[in-house]
């Protein structure tokens, strides 16, 4: 009786063997054409829609960083297209090569400076800024700070003048030789630039 156990567990693994097992064919042979799978039986490949990736465009645009001796020099950079305000002050704010900090080009806007948005109404481009421009407020290179921007700003568009709002309020910005002002344009900065 003791066995009896052990001949149905033999009896069941042969069944499940069975089932398992598929008969091959000695020689090939044809198959009704509806047992076979979909696009097997087409006369040319099936298509396969291809990924293709597009790459990415740039183009030259200026942005504006200070020399040792004050003065405000437009430096190139590549940015991608489309190329507009955002991108160009992104660049902008990205701040100087290591090539141009050996050569003395720096910048004096803050590291805490982002851009928020650029929106050009009419021939003024506002842009909305959140931190701070630059890191000594009130000195006399504020400035030259504010004229990377605006130069910046009017350089990637055709706008004529710049307004500032930062961190929600409107700001005066520096002009050298003059009172501080909302909106300013080029001619504002060009005694700062390098000739």
């Amino acid at each position: 009786m003791k066995w009896r156990p052990a001949l149905v567990a033999v009896a069941a693994g042969l069944t499940l063997t069975g089932c398992t097992f598929v008969p091959g064919d000695s020689a090939p042979r044809t198959i009704d054409a509806h047992y076979v799978p979909f696009n097997l039986l087409s006369k040319t490949a099936p298509h396969h829609p291809t990924v293709t990736t597009t790459p990415t465009t740039y183009v030259q645009r200026s942005i504006f960083l200070v020399t040792s001796s004050g003065h405000v020099v437009a430096a190139g950079r590549l940015v991608a297209v489309p190329a507009n305000t955002m991108t160009t002050m992104s660049a902008l704010l990205a701040g100087p090569t290591e090539d141009e900090l050996l050569t003395g080009t720096t910048t004096l806007l803050s590291s805490r400076l982002q851009i928020l948005s650029a929106n050009q109404s009419g021939g003024t481009i506002t842009l909305a800024l959140a931190g701070s421009i630059t890191d000594n407020a009130g000195s006399a290179s504020e400035a030259e700070a504010d004229g990377q921007l605006v130069l910046t700003a009017l350089g990637s568009t055709n706008a004529t003048a710049v307004r500032v709002v930062l961190n929600g309020r409107p700001v005066r910005l520096a002009r050298p030789g003059s009172s501080d002002a909302f909106t300013v344009g080029e001619a504002d900065y060009r005694s700062l630039l390098s000739h």
